[in-house]
């Protein structure tokens, strides 16, 4: 097979790793990026409700986010999916990244 160009999608630690030998291989200006890259902590949490009646959020608005002026909840649980549309079932996926994530990591289920 030969192509101009390829698109490669693979997770940041695969190309840590150096498990795909790219031919020609990769500019050491690119490798040295991928080598000081870092990764982050991204937490979903998936809810669903059992009654349509229960659903207080817009049920057209894919994307919601939580702008709030209290410091101690600005960076948790602020940006939530709503994929209700989809399926017709109430759902909502909230995400929580950065520092915030990784205090949520420590919680328990209790």
């Amino acid at each position: 097979v030969s192509a101009n160009a390829v698109l490669v999608t693979v997770p940041l630690g695969v190309l840590k790793a150096k498990t795909i030998d790219f031919i020609p291989t990769l500019p050491d200006w690119k490798q040295d990026v991928i080598d000081n890259m870092g990764v982050g902590i991204l937490n979903k949490c998936i809810m669903q409700w059992s009654n349509h009646s229960d659903v207080v959020w817009p049920k057209n608005k894919f994307w919601l986010e939580l702008i709030t002026p209290d410091e101690a909840s600005a960076d948790k649980w602020t940006t939530f999916f709503n994929p209700t549309s989809f399926k017709n079932v109430p759902v909502l996926v909230g995400f929580i990244a950065g520092e915030a994530a990784i205090d949520a990591e420590d919680q328990t289920d209790d």
